[in-house]
């Protein structure tokens, strides 16, 4: 549900920031970084555990369940989120963007499951990207 929002943004601040690409660090991630520098299957396998089924049960915790409910905690959270992610300053729309969305999904189905399954299938198709499975 958020893929094309992100999309969108990511088409945005690349054309924001494109002026400052030289003074910006450039956004990276650590496993990114793991699974392009050939790591081995299971190094591979752990990362990609860790990135598609522990990150988004954690953070969907603490982030969904600890800090959501009113409009103004759902943005606050939501920068947060996007915050603690490693990618740099041009990734934080997008980020901010999987973290409301996530909040306001756990918000609207009660529960935050289906905000860790959201949260999952946008790691594991990143990941996928990534390793240029699709």
């Amino acid at each position: 549900a958020n893929f094309p929002l992100i999309l969108i943004l990511a088409m945005i601040v690349m054309a924001a920031t494109a002026p400052f690409k030289d003074v910006l660090p450039q956004p990276s991630h650590p496993i990114n970084e793991m699974m392009g520098s050939g790591s081995g299957p299971w190094t591979m396998f752990l990362a990609g555990t860790a990135a598609v089924l522990l990150a988004p049960i954690l953070e969907e915790l603490a982030f969904r369940g600890i800090f959501f409910p009113p409009l103004a905690a759902c943005l606050i959270q939501g920068f947060v989120f996007a915050a603690i992610h490693p990618q740099g300053l041009p990734a934080i729309p997008m980020l901010m963007v999987i973290g409301v969305t996530g909040a306001f999904v756990a918000w609207k189905e009660g529960s935050l499951l289906p905000a860790m399954v959201m949260h999952a299938a946008h790691n594991f198709t990143i990941l996928m990207i990534g390793m240029r499975v699709i």
